[in-house]
């Protein structure tokens, strides 16, 4: 009887080492995008994949560098009827959040720790149309860079942050637009994965 205990507990402890190899630390980050789906009146679907920081280090300051990619799609009537279509970001499921960062808003300046959410002010694309399901939609593409900066008190402080961001594995981002007429309309959010990349 000891000698088949002994032998279950090695043959346990040999599958969950084996088990252990094929958890993958690293976020799965797919380009694929995933979408909602919402028919409601005035909705906003979101198409958006996975996103991706550079990461960077000069002198003593980390910079994280974020290129927003996301497209939009709406049906053309209610796109036409409406005064603004709203898109915004959350950071706060990430190591981004708190840190400062700074965006070209549509005057060509920087705007700091603020950035626009009505799309009308917002430098982008054309909109474009597609049809989907014998319905013309109208698809809104959105591309803006964020830089978050930290400063440290030396480089080694600075890169070890950068390897903390490196290895992070469960940041996600959270989106969420909505269209407005003469009222708010009800917002559609996806959330999605978050990696960072070691560009130097």
């Amino acid at each position: 009887m000891k000698k088949l205990l002994y032998l279950t507990s090695i043959v346990l402890l040999f599958a969950s080492c084996e088990s252990s190899k094929l958890i993958d630390p690293k976020p799965v980050t797919s380009s694929k995008p995933h979408t909602t789906n919402s028919t409601a009146p005035n909705a906003v679907n979101l198409s958006i994949a996975d996103q991706v920081v550079n990461t960077t280090v000069s002198h003593d300051t980390l910079y994280l560098s974020y290129t927003e990619k996301a497209d939009l799609i709406i049906n053309q009537t209610d796109y036409d009827n409406a005064a603004a279509v709203h898109f915004k970001e959350s950071f706060l499921t990430s190591g981004l959040n708190g840190i400062h960062f700074k965006i070209l808003n549509n005057s060509g300046d920087y705007s700091y720790d603020y950035v626009d959410d009505n799309l009308n002010n917002v430098n982008m694309p054309a909109a474009t149309t597609t049809v989907v399901n014998g319905k013309t939609m109208v698809k809104l593409h959105v591309e803006r860079t964020f830089i978050f900066y930290q400063a440290y008190q030396s480089q080694q402080l600075a890169v070890q942050a950068q390897s903390m961001f490196i290895n992070k594995t469960k940041d996600t981002i959270t989106f969420s637009s909505y269209t407005f007429d003469d009222k708010d309309n009800d917002a559609v959010s996806l959330t999605v994965g978050l990696s960072y990349k070691k560009v130097n």
